[in-house]
């Protein structure tokens, strides 16, 4: 299972890969790119925007007009 995590996670700066691990197989979850799936308040309050312009992701092309 880490070896295919790290495989899928490649390229990302944050991601958490999740895999449902049963007696005979392993099945793939999902893969969540937020802390506590997006719902831990940070405190302070403007750390979110802080942390935020931190991750680098490339711009929708509707936005960049």
């Amino acid at each position: 299972m880490v070896d295919v995590a790290r495989e899928l996670s490649e390229g990302f700066c944050l991601v958490r890969v999740d895999f449902y691990c049963l007696p005979d197989r392993i099945y793939f979850g999902e893969m969540t790119f937020t802390p506590d799936g997006g719902m831990a308040p940070l405190v302070p309050e403007e750390w979110d925007r802080k942390l935020g312009d931190l991750v680098g992701l490339p711009r929708l092309e509707d936005e960049a007009e």
